[in-house]
């Protein structure tokens, strides 16, 4: 089995110039949890994810910034104004700030069992897949385990 069987073709995209709330607008609407950015020319210069978008700009931990929110909701504070200013100015940010550049992609050739191994060993839910520079493809945790199951129940 290889990447070509599992993955999905018609990758949505963003532009590095965006900004964080379209590209937190797109990963809500289309019910993903990350977009590979691309250049004008449609190059793959980064990726960005769910949990870049929600830790930037943070010096605290998540934790932290959980028993604060907590706190502001327990206490019925003012303070929750201050939160919400502080999370627009993070999503008027370039998706350019905050995206993971260092892309670990894969080929539509790569085997399913590769892919798998990367995500594990990197900590990733998603690998583009280029052919040559050209994007034409990415792959997911979840698309790995379906066609691993859908294999499997083929028995």
């Amino acid at each position: 089995m290889v990447v070509r069987d599992a993955m999905t073709q018609a990758v949505q995209t963003v532009s590095p110039q965006a900004t964080l709330l379209e590209a937190s607008r797109m990963l809500a609407e289309l019910d993903i949890g990350g977009l590979p950015v691309v250049d004008d020319s449609g190059r793959v210069v980064g990726i960005i994810s769910e949990s870049d978008i929600i830790h930037h700009g943070s010096k605290r931990t998540s934790l932290d910034n959980w028993i604060e929110l907590e706190s502001i909701i327990r206490t019925r504070q003012p303070k929750a104004r201050d939160l919400s200013q502080e999370i627009n100015e993070r999503l008027d940010n370039p998706v350019a700030d905050v995206m993971t550049v260092r892309v670990i992609t894969v080929t539509p050739d790569t085997t399913l069992q590769k892919a798998a191994r990367l995500m594990v060993e990197h900590r990733i839910n998603r690998l583009p897949v280029l052919d040559g520079q050209r994007l034409v493809g990415i792959i997911t945790r979840g698309d790995v385990l379906k066609e691993m199951y859908r294999a499997q129940t083929a028995r």
